[in-house]
């Protein structure tokens, strides 16, 4: 099954590999009554038992994946994290028109009850710091850049719901669970009869789009991008054509 799983290499290191993710693959594979393979399962069987997972990212966000390939740099990516050391960067299409172009705080501790599966911002929770700058502004959606500084269950979505803009598309903290061209249109939008109307996206609008961090060798300075994928790319010619 791992064998079926899809995934680029953006960096091949002697000493890690930064791989891109698609959405709806599990980093690691989910073991239920309908297991779903992993993406570090698909990677040690190409590359050996010597890997070691460094971070993960949720199902359904694309992008940036650090894999180490030895237990050392695994430790040394642990300390990188522990430390704040490394740069992670996000690219989110969140609800509502949000208009800053400097770099906004969001400063709110999160919470998660044991077992839960979603998070809140409360104060019995955990330091949560996210930063973000807006990209583009369309009205209805906004896309914006964040960078986290901590590394909390889902922190991005919980922090864009607690300020009012959730994710475009978020079956757990957002408004809706797709998203439609009528959404944009509202009442401009016609549809034929007998015909169905087929969603702009129908998975959660974020993708970890950049690394930033020193080499674990020669200290060099690491920052690699990952490239927005085609569906958010056709959202986004999508909100530019409709807000000329």
């Amino acid at each position: 099954m791992s064998s079926r799983i899809p995934y680029k290499i953006l960096m091949d290191d002697p000493s890690f590999l930064i791989v891109d993710k698609s959405s709806g693959i599990p980093v690691i594979a989910e073991r239920s009554n309908n297991p779903v393979p992993g993406l570090f399962d698909r990677l040690v069987a190409d590359y050996g038992e010597n890997l070691r997972l460094v971070h993960r990212i949720d199902k359904q966000t694309s992008g940036l994946v650090i894999i180490a390939k030895s237990l050392e740099v695994q430790q040394y990516f642990t300390e990188l994290f522990m430390n704040r050391e490394i740069d992670k960067y996000y690219l989110a299409f969140v609800e509502g028109s949000l208009q800053n172009e400097d770099w906004v705080g969001i400063d709110e501790p999160i919470f998660i009850k044991p077992n839960a599966t979603t998070a809140s911002v409360h104060k019995k929770g955990r330091k949560a710091v996210t930063l973000y700058r807006v990209i583009e502004s369309f009205g209805t959606a906004t896309l914006i850049e964040c960078k986290l500084i901590t590394g909390r269950t889902h922190q991005i979505r919980v922090h864009m719901e607690y300020m009012g803009y959730p994710l475009l598309v978020d079956r757990l903290y957002g408004r809706r669970e797709e998203f439609f061209l009528s959404d944009i249109k509202k009442r401009r939008y016609r549809i034929k009869d007998g015909e169905l109307e087929l969603p702009l996206i129908s998975r959660l609008t974020l993708h970890a789009s950049r690394v930033v961090f020193k080499h674990p060798e020669n200290k060099q300075l690491i920052d690699v991008e990952s490239p927005m994928p085609k569906d958010l790319n056709a959202l986004l010619n999508q909100l530019r054509k409709l807000n000329r």
